[in-house]
């Protein structure tokens, strides 16, 4: 969902939310505080995975944790 006009809290189907990417340079702290929010809010089927860089190219591969 994009809103241009507000910010703040949005309602959405929460079976809708399948996973959560973290980027390469997440902390393990920022990641454990998203993962207690999941649990908090009853959104223990999320799967969550992590992009890493590849050494010496030019890419990402996304990891499961």
């Amino acid at each position: 969902m994009i809103d241009l006009e507000k910010s703040g809290n949005k309602n959405f189907n929460k079976s809708s939310l399948t996973s959560i990417i973290f980027g390469a340079g997440t902390t393990t702290d920022e990641i454990d505080v998203i993962k207690c929010l999941c649990k908090k809010y009853g959104l223990n089927h999320v799967n969550f995975k992590k992009a890493e860089f590849i050494k010496g190219k030019f890419e990402l591969k996304i990891i499961d944790i």
